[in-house]
């Protein structure tokens, strides 16, 4: 006990997933890129691997000790992306992206000779995410393969199913007659049959799957994705579309719970699983027998599951494995029990390697590790369900049993996965530990069905005081073990959020084109940036546009030329090991990006302490490790001041999230944070990102302003249906109204409308959107010329390449130009033009959702104009206008 003490004071040894989990690396074949997408063994111990790049190679001797001793040698090529392979009777079955071909070696010279067609009776448009995944085989000889659905232009939010069968899983019989199984898949990666006979598909979390599923197969289902159901017989017969917002009615009536549902933190992009079955006295079936492997892509890793049924419903449990493998996409069994692992990310985003083999191996060393958890029914009546956690390795006699349990559910929408809702910290009853100290059992009394239920052991450690690997699990609740089923499922229907186009109303997005147009940022550069595998202090920097990195120690802090109140800042960040950054409010209010994933405020996600404030930790973990990106989104009300000057309120973080994940709700700040360049407070103030210590990375930085700044001017509203007939044509352009909108088409042209300016100057507001690839301008203070309509142009084009963006000012040399793609295509643009005597000339100042973008000086001779003109600029061009009002 005395030694036990010791250690446990001071730490205890510190066992990683390395010591436990061995990795090895395969050298691919010089000039080869190995992209994975489909494994599995020879009869006489070959890996037989398929890869995006439509090769098969074969790998003998995989599980030598060295892998340097294994071989690869090219077994096939000219396939068209292999994602599935599977090896029957000593021929190698491949699933390509139009066919399921079986290749065989005729002559027995290790190269194939033969591909022969199974089956390809599903369609292909070409679209490049129209993939197809597999590939089980049951015992009567049916293989399973998955169809993903595609994502097209120019809504490439929504998945399509536009060719047989996008969104299902198929079944191709011994005869090659192709039948579909299941619908409302969206991007179904791993297929996998296990002893029970059971098929497990898991998805890939996006519209409609709210984060990453582990689904058990069930003929005639539909688990979620409506697009797919355009091929049953009810919608064909019918003549029904699925709609790209509203879910269907067989999502009120039929649609399947998934299994498990993998936190977003742990897995983004899910691959394959596999049961561990081996009994190989070296392998993991000594440590998690009948337990299952899954692959991970994102976050480069391994996790482990286990499923019961209750109340004849799957369900289960999750936790990670191993961490810093690459791109897992395919994982497989070898037969000494060690884990096989396909890389691949070309296009999909995973963590380095982006390619490869790998093998991933018990070492004999027990870590102590959360080896199971079982769900528990309630005692006596009283409504205390819990669970039973069960450890490899017997805890520390010295550990008092510490643990939170949060609850929580998710959106099922349309829109791109789905924050952790309702998330509730549960009181617990219970904290047991058996007497062999293998066994916690923890109960509540708030467990509810269709929710996950995450459970934290703090301070967890062995009788040598090694820690506890991970201490965190997480179980999806479908059922409790008793009272009456719920028809509930964990992902809820729930209102369909805005439009896509609604919900980028009003957001600027400030990096993308010109990334530092809207920026005063020294010393930052646009490039591409990975974390440096010899110094993970640092980045790997090389040419490209995907990170803006700053050059530590000698450039400053990223600071946004606009200035801004209420707001809500959505952007990505980088940090190596041991970054420290921050992003401030207003300059003034800092929430904390350091590589520090702990319970401080100082860690990441924390709100940093400042004067009478002590900070505040964040509310769950959600910091995903050194050289991954982290999704930061800040809603932020700013401090409010009487007509004195006097502050009446303060500012306020009202919700910060992590990677999707709530970690500060409705945090008041009494002043700036410790650090902030400023130290008063002011209504309106700039984004800043701390860039003057160490390395960091950013990218997609976009804001949307939450309120407009206080404006004295009295405006008058212009109706375009009531002024209509005083409008004027000019050009080739077509003009319409609609309802109060007029829309301009076509060819260059103008529509002009008489408007005297008054001496001093005018503002102009109007609503505007262009199309894809449209442009045309808003022309305030302009004159009818035999050249055409001069005046003060600003830009509206969102995409259209020739420098000159929404919000560009002027015309010709003399243009200010604006080549930050600050507003999307096909997108309602809050669009203010105020031109005003300047001295000798005028100065013209343009905002964006109340937020000014750019300056433009001119002679004053443009205040003799009085016209308002809008313009469409070439062929192809659909621009709108409404809501005009102006200001003299």
């Amino acid at each position: 006990m005395i030694l036990c003490a010791l250690l446990l004071q001071a730490g205890g040894p510190v066992m990683t997933e390395a010591d436990a989990y061995a990795l090895q690396r395969y050298q691919p074949p010089q000039g080869a890129v190995l992209e994975v997408g489909g494994m599995d063994f020879t009869a006489d111990g070959a890996l037989m691997l398929s890869t995006r790049r439509g090769q098969v190679w074969r790998l003998d001797d995989p599980l030598a000790a060295d892998t340097k001793d294994s071989r690869f040698s090219l077994f096939s090529e000219g396939l068209w992306e292999g994602l599935g392979l599977r090896v029957v009777d000593g021929d190698t079955y491949v699933l390509q992206r139009g066919e399921l071909s079986r290749l065989r070696d005729v002559d027995g010279d290790g190269r194939c000779d033969a591909v022969d067609t199974v089956a390809d009776s599903w369609g292909v448009s070409g679209h490049y995410h129209e993939f197809a995944f597999g590939l089980p085989r049951d015992a009567a000889g049916n293989w399973y393969i998955s169809l993903n659905v595609s994502f097209g232009d120019p809504e490439w939010w929504h998945g399509r199913s536009t060719v047989p069968y996008r969104g299902w899983v198929m079944r191709i019989k011994p005869d090659g007659v192709v039948e579909p199984i299941a619908s409302g898949f969206r991007s179904p990666c791993g297929l996998y049959e296990d002893t029970h006979g059971r098929v497990f598909v898991t998805d890939n979390q996006g519209d409609w799957c709210a984060s990453s599923p582990i689904y058990l197969l069930k003929e005639g289902a539909f688990y979620g994705h409506p697009k797919s159901l355009v091929w049953t017989d009810e919608y064909r017969t019918n003549g029904l579309s699925a709609s790209d917002e509203i879910p269907p009615a067989r999502a009120y009536t039929g649609r399947q719970p998934a299994a498990i549902w993998i936190p977003y933190k742990w897995s983004r992009s899910t691959g394959n699983l596999f049961e561990i079955t081996s009994s190989d006295p070296h392998g993991l079936g000594q440590l998690y027998p009948g337990q299952y492997v899954v692959a991970e892509l994102t976050n480069g890793m391994l996790l482990r599951a286990g499923f019961e049924e209750v109340q004849g419903v799957l369900q289960g449990w999750v936790v990670p494995m191993r961490e810093d493998i690459g791109s897992v996409v395919r994982v497989d069994e070898a037969p000494d029990g060690s884990i096989m692992c396909g890389l691949t990310n070309r296009g999909w985003g995973g963590k380095a390697p982006a390619d490869g083999v790998a093998r991933v191996r018990w070492t004999g060393r027990t870590p102590l590790e959360v080896h199971s958890m079982h769900l528990l029914d309630e005692v006596d009546g009283a409504g205390n369900y819990g669970f039973e956690l069960t450890f490899t390795r017997p805890v520390a006699e010295g550990w008092q049993p510490a643990a939170r349990l949060v609850q929580y559910d998710y959106d099922y929408w349309w829109e791109y996965g789905s924050p952790e809702r309702h998330t509730t910290e549960l009181a617990l009853q219970t904290l047991e530990l058996s007497a062999d100290r293998k066994r916690l059992v923890v109960r509540t009394d708030g467990l509810l069905p269709a929710m996950v239920a995450r459970i934290t052991l703090d301070g967890c450690v062995a009788d040598d005081g090694s820690q506890l690997l991970h201490s965190e699990v997480a179980y999806t609740v479908n059922q409790l073990p008793s009272g009456p089923l719920t028809n509930a499922l964990v992902a809820k229907i729930v209102p369909p959020p805005p439009s896509k186009g609604a919900q980028d109303e009003g957001v600027l997005h400030l990096s993308w084109g010109d990334a530092l147009g809207q920026f005063d940022a020294p010393g930052w550069r646009l490039v591409s940036a990975t974390l440096d595998s010899d110094d993970p202090t640092r980045f790997r920097i090389g040419a490209g546009n995907g990170a803006l990195v700053n050059d530590a120690g000698a450039g400053g802090p990223f600071t946004s030329k606009g200035a801004f109140g209420d707001v809500h800042v959505h952007l990505e960040c980088m940090l190596p090991q041991g970054g420290d950054s921050g992003v401030y409010l207003q300059g003034r209010y800092e929430v904390q990006l350091a590589d520090i994933s702990a319970r401080d405020a100082k860690a990441c996600g924390g709100v940093y302490p400042g004067d009478g404030f002590a900070g505040a930790a964040p509310k769950e973990l959600a910091y995903t490790g050194p050289g991954e990106w982290q999704k930061v989104d800040v809603w932020f009300t700013a401090p409010r001041f009487d007509s004195e000057g006097r502050k009446i309120a303060n500012a306020r973080f009202e919700r910060v999230l992590l990677n999707d994940t709530l970690v500060q709700e409705s945090v008041e700040l009494p002043g700036p944070t410790y650090g902030s360049a400023f130290t008063d407070e002011v209504a309106r103030g700039a984004l800043v990102v701390q860039g003057t210590h160490v390395p960091v990375a950013i990218r997609n930085v976009q804001v949307k302003p939450l309120d407009r700044p206080a404006d004295a001017r009295t405006w008058t509203r212009l109706s375009a249906r009531d002024t209509w007939d005083s409008w004027e044509s000019r050009g080739d352009a077509q003009w319409e109204l609609e309802g109060d909108e007029i829309v301009g088409r076509g060819s260059l042209g103008y529509l002009t409308l008489p408007l005297a300016s008054g001496a001093d100057g005018l503002s102009m507001r109007a609503r505007v959107k262009v199309n894809d690839k449209g442009a045309g301008a808003l022309v305030v203070l302009a004159r009818n010329e035999d050249a055409g309509v001069v005046g003060v142009p600003t830009r509206v084009n969102a995409t259209f390449p020739d420098g000159a963006l929404t919000g560009s000012l002027g015309s010709g040399d003399g243009a200010a130009k604006v080549a930050t793609e600050l507003a999307s295509a096909d997108t309602w643009i809050d669009l203010e033009v105020d031109v005003r005597r300047d001295g000798d000339g005028v100065l013209a100042r343009v905002l964006m959702a109340g937020v000014e973008v750019n300056r433009w000086r001119g002679p004053a001779s443009a205040l003799d104009s009085d016209t308002l003109a809008l313009r469409v600029d070439h062929d192809g061009t659909v621009i709108r206008f409404r809501d005009f009002a102006v200001a003299r």
